[in-house]
């Protein structure tokens, strides 16, 4: 199952649940912090990897380093 985050409306709370797609595209759950129902969903952002010749890579973008725009740079890891 997906994890979903939303952000209440009412309180400012963000929080994430884990729910079928059916029941996330019928409204998802009240805020845990107030009650509300009057919530959000957000914009998720994911990572993925990818392994190869033994060595983990980020899959997405255009280069190989995964904290910044170019190939190589001085906060990546490599």
């Amino acid at each position: 199952m997906p994890i979903y985050e939303y952000r209440c409306r009412q309180c400012g709370a963000e929080f994430e649940r884990i729910l079928p797609m059916e029941q996330a595209a019928q409204g998802g759950p009240p805020c845990p912090r107030c009650g509300s129902d009057q919530i959000e969903r957000c914009f998720s952002l994911f990572a993925s990897f990818a392994r190869q010749g033994g060595e983990s890579r980020a899959l997405g973008g255009s280069s190989g380093c995964t904290t910044c725009s170019t190939s190589r740079c001085t906060t990546c890891p490599r």
